[in-house]
């Protein structure tokens, strides 16, 4: 059976850091939403408990974002995706949230592409190191890129890194106008 891949929403929770409510005959119970997948198409809800809501941050002005998918054809699930959200203070990147769909069992932030960009003035040596950092943590030995018909973890591994450095341009373009 192929791993079906993680819905847009499912994907961008980690990534905004939302926080998402369950509920159950028991009551109510909250928790960070990268804490929500243990795996492919599991994740921490006992199996008499629904998610009930998920509460998003409302992120402060000023702050940008880029969005990139690759799908084979039109409707298919993403092979892999990015969401870059931050905000450019003083001429510098500030505050960068970097997110990966599709590329693993598990949506997640990448830590070490957002460190790659903080601090730094946009421009093309910025992005293509954190799009080199975002490959790097997703070739580490704790990552275990999707295997299947269509692709190897060596080609989800490039997807990633080309992925994260699509959506870094974005919102880091003078001339765009995509705030949140």
């Amino acid at each position: 059976m192929p791993i079906r891949r993680q819905n847009g929403a499912s994907w961008r929770r980690p990534t905004l850091d939302a926080e998402l409510v369950t509920g159950s005959a028991r009551g109510e119970g909250r928790l960070a939403a990268r804490y929500f997948f243990r795996g492919a198409m599991a994740t921490v809800l006992a199996p008499a408990e629904l998610l009930a809501e998920t509460r998003l941050p409302i992120l402060p002005d000023g702050t940008r974002f880029g969005f990139e998918e690759f799908s084979r054809r039109a409707g298919d699930y993403a092979l892999g995706m990015a969401l870059v959200v931050l905000r450019i203070e003083g001429g510098v990147i500030a505050a960068p949230r970097v997110g990966l769909g599709g590329v693993e069992a598990m949506p997640r932030r990448i830590e070490a592409a957002e460190a790659a960009s903080s601090g730094r003035r946009p421009g093309e040596a910025v992005f293509r190191e954190a799009a080199a950092a975002a490959a790097a943590a997703a070739a580490a030995a704790a990552i275990d890129p999707i295997e299947d018909v269509q692709t190897n973890g060596q080609y989800r591994r490039e997807l990633a890194s080309t992925m994260v450095y699509r959506a870094l341009t974005q919102p880091c373009m003078p001339d765009r106008r995509n705030r949140a």
